[in-house]
């Protein structure tokens, strides 16, 4: 069975960086490069374009990120455009940052409510969330909902606590039919 590409280069990503004690460097790194991805559609489009050869594309990711983020993070991004892979970067770096947020004890999350969470309720809603976890640190992502009416819906890996008044409600209609 053959290796996802992102998994191949992510990993090798990975264990360089641990080697060399630099992982939590990378890892911000990383996380940076990707919002550029995220930002700016351009190098992305660049990137996955059939009729920009391979050499065009490999001179971009130079141009882009040598000398302005770690030699690993940058020749991973270069060799992984060398083999034709250009179109996976993303995914590589997804696959990376996993991985050295896992390494860290970085925890990621998903909030819904239905209002906006003040900074206090957000303190709490972490902290709570630190201390039923293994992870040291937890990046938050916050959503609004009105649907959910009140209550949050919470999404930690692939494990989920649904306290919405709408799940509560189609809960309780489901008993009384």
């Amino acid at each position: 069975m053959a290796k996802r590409v992102d998994s191949v280069y992510g990993e090798a990503l990975f264990e360089a960086a641990s080697e060399y004690n630099v992982l939590s460097d990378i890892l911000e790194e990383a996380e940076a490069v990707l919002e550029v991805f995220e930002k700016t559609g351009d190098l992305r489009s660049v990137l996955r374009h059939p009729n920009i050869d391979t050499e065009e594309k490999e001179k971009i990711v130079k141009e882009a990120f040598q000398g302005k983020c770690h030699m690993l993070l940058s020749e991973t991004m270069c060799e992984a455009v060398k083999r034709g892979h250009g179109k996976d970067i993303e995914d590589i770096l997804i696959f990376f940052i996993g991985k050295a947020r896992e390494k860290e004890g970085i925890g990621s999350a998903s909030v819904a409510s239905a209002v906006e969470l003040s900074a206090e309720q957000k303190k709490k809603v972490e902290s709570k969330l630190l201390s039923t976890t293994k992870y040291k640190k937890i990046n938050v992502e916050y959503k609004v909902d009105p649907g959910l009416i009140g209550g949050l819906v919470i999404k930690v890996g692939d494990k989920m606590v649904d306290s919405s008044i709408k799940t509560a409600l189609k809960s309780l209609k489901g008993s009384l039919i």
